[in-house]
């Protein structure tokens, strides 16, 4: 056990760090769930959302009410009866093309037939999966991995330490292009990467590192074999419950039980339960998708949330939900004019309603958010204020940055909700202080082939379990995916210092600086995290969202229902 963890008790025991802090860090330090709820059962302090030992270096003593703490998610009820066998899934899904799982952003198919070292539950802890547990030394810089011994490729292969160290190796080549390399490569080198055995990896850092298991968690993380040469839906390998079966490009995909897969369901058999899952890529708005649901020509849908409206009463829908770190951001690149005045960027920002725009474009499912890119789901959040809309002082930074008769300005956005309704709530909102934004719409795959390029735009930044991984990826100088090209020394100083510490308490403190410096000083507006939203048919059972990736491995189709 590392030796922090007796500390982390205790201040758990204070009230000091919340249930889910407690949580994120035990595993995080390599403790295991049973030992986690062990010692949770034990002792049961009062729960405090907010920390109580807020720093005095923070903007603000606390976090307003409708802010502080994420709404409650839809309950998913027990099911009665147990799992039952067979039948086919059809998910409502893009289906792209994914030549090399390291790369591509199109991760539906990988994550039923590839798995990942980690993965995240839906309280933002993360778990062992490939792996069996991690032991992480006292000052954070050696990780030994042990990995889960029984697993097989669906082509007969052991998985075993070679093949993590590959998947390793190939994240820390630039060659490959991998996102990993950005996080990694700052601590990390594919020579300090060791073969203990057969079933084990020690990573041996170049400076302490505390989310090194959350690393392994991202889209792009899924395990291939040794053996891949580059192309995985010509050579469809990996350890999961479904092996893919049909693959259509844009249009469907299907995947097939497989057989002696590890894992074991409540009826103890193998998993998975269904025999089939299809993601079709179904042309029509939201309402003609919607009717297909009602008919059951589909039995899962992820929806933008006002679209909910029409299906609230329906007895054969069920809406769940669970609160997350993935949002839409207004971003602007500090490196073009005009935006490369702060005082620009600042002003756009304070123009937001955060209000408005959680209730018109979520509907409520979400937590209002401030311009930093840290969520209260994060361990070591920072509780700030939240900063009001105030369209004098938006005037008055125009003025200053030499912009007093008003500010001409074209914005990016995807044709489609929610960026559409958020691109046109921003259009009306700056209006009062004399920005005029004209809406350039193009579709969803036009803005992705340039997001890193244009001036203006709305982009989308998916769950990460710590905020210092969303720090790290895009913020951060030089790194790959800084689509603001926003550079600040002192933050990434504070970064580094963070990224270090285990200790909530301190690390809180070093958070506080870096939000404030983000927000003061970057270069995106964020009005609000976005829950993760789906609505389901009545007839699909144990579906449970999770903040980042949701598995269907437990879910069952009943026919009775």
């Amino acid at each position: 056990m590392h030796p922090y963890v007796p500390e982390l008790k205790d201040q758990y025991r204070r009230g000091k760090v919340t249930r889910r802090e407690f949580m994120e860090m035990a595993a995080m330090l390599g403790l295991s769930l049973s030992g986690i709820s062990a010692f949770l059962t034990s002792c049961a302090p009062k729960e405090t959302e907010t920390p109580t030992g807020v720093p005095p270096t923070a903007t603000s003593a606390a976090v307003p009410t409708a802010t502080s703490v994420p709404p409650t998610p839809t309950p998913v009820p027990t099911e009665a009866g147990g799992p039952k066998r067979g039948g086919q899934l059809v998910v409502q899904s893009s289906v792209g093309r994914i030549d090399d799982p390291a790369t591509s952003g199109d991760f539906n198919l990988l994550r039923l037939t590839t798995e990942w070292l980690v993965v995240l539950n839906q309280d933002n802890v993360v778990v062992p999966w490939l792996l069996e547990k991690w032991e992480p030394s006292d000052d954070l810089k050696t990780w030994t991995l042990y990995v889960r011994q029984g697993v097989k490729f669906n082509n007969g292969a052991d998985f075993a330490a070679d093949d993590v160290i590959f998947n390793l190796q190939r994240w820390l080549d630039p060659e490959v292009g991998s996102g990993m390399f950005d996080l990694l490569s700052p601590y990390l080198s594919p020579s300090n990467i060791e073969e203990v055995d057969d079933y084990t990896v020690r990573l041996h850092l170049d400076k302490p590192q505390i989310a090194m298991p959350q690393h392994f968690s991202g889209y792009i993380c899924g395990m291939v074999s040794k053996d891949f040469e580059g192309n995985w839906v010509d050579n469809p390998v990996g350890t999961g419950p479904y092996n893919l079966d049909e693959f259509l490009e844009g249009e469907r995909a299907v995947l097939k039980r497989r057989e002696g897969y590890w894992r074991m369901g409540a009826d103890g058999e193998p998993l998975p339960y269904l025999d089939s899952i299809r993601f079709q890529s179904l042309p029509g708005d939201t309402a003609t998708l919607l009717t297909a649901l009602r008919e059951e020509r589909l039995h899962q849908l992820e929806i933008s949330a006002p679209a909910v409206d029409a299906i609230r009463d329906d007895p054969n829908v069920e809406i769940v939900w669970t609160p997350s770190a993935y949002c839409q951001q207004y971003r602007m690149r500090c490196d073009k004019e005009p935006f490369n005045d702060k005082r620009v960027r600042n002003a756009i920002k304070i123009c937001q309603d955060r209000e408005t725009i959680l209730e018109v474009s979520g509907r409520g499912y979400g937590i209002v958010a401030d311009d930093h890119h840290a969520s209260p789901i994060h361990p070591a959040y920072c509780p700030m204020d939240i900063l009001p809309r105030d369209i004098d002082k938006a005037k008055a930074l125009l003025a200053e940055a030499g912009y007093a008769d008003g500010l001409d300005v074209t914005l990016a956005c995807i044709n489609q909700d929610p960026y559409k309704i958020l691109g046109e709530l921003l259009k009306e909102m700056c209006v009062p202080a004399g920005i005029n934004i004209t809406l350039d719409m193009m579709p969803s795959s036009m803005y992705w082939d340039q997001w890193m390029d244009v001036d203006f735009g709305i982009s989308s930044w998916g769950h990460r379990p710590l905020a210092v991984m969303l720090y790290a990826a895009a913020y951060k100088g030089g790194v790959s995916w800084n689509e603001t090209h926003w550079s600040n020394e002192e933050f990434d100083d504070l970064l580094e210092q963070a990224e270090g510490l285990y200790d909530v308490e301190e690390r809180r403190r070093v958070m506080c600086e870096l939000q404030e410096i983000l927000r003061d000083d970057g270069g995106v507006g964020i009005p609000v995290w976005v829950g993760t939203l789906c609505v389901v048919h009545k007839k699909l059972k144990n579906f449970r969202p999770a903040p980042q990736m949701t598995h269907y491995n437990e879910v069952w189709l009943d026919p009775e229902a």
